[in-house]
């Protein structure tokens, strides 16, 4: 996944930021659930992602 062309708009599929964040799935769910990972939105009944929102996440993050 290229980051440098990355649209801060676009929504990822929780695959999707799993993937960028080198965990699995089941992690993400897990972080969801207790209320930690970037934040999510439901649309039907999908979660959908905003790439902003787990970039943010990501430099919250750094250096923990």
């Amino acid at each position: 996944m290229a980051t440098t062309t990355l649209n801060p708009n676009r929504l990822w599929k929780i695959t999707e930021v799993a993937d960028y964040l080198a965990v699995s799935v089941d992690t993400m769910r897990y972080w969801r659930a207790i209320g930690e990972g970037p934040i999510c939105c439901r649309i039907g009944k999908h979660l959908r992602y905003r790439v902003a929102d787990v970039l943010a996440w990501v430099e919250e993050h750094r250096g923990r």
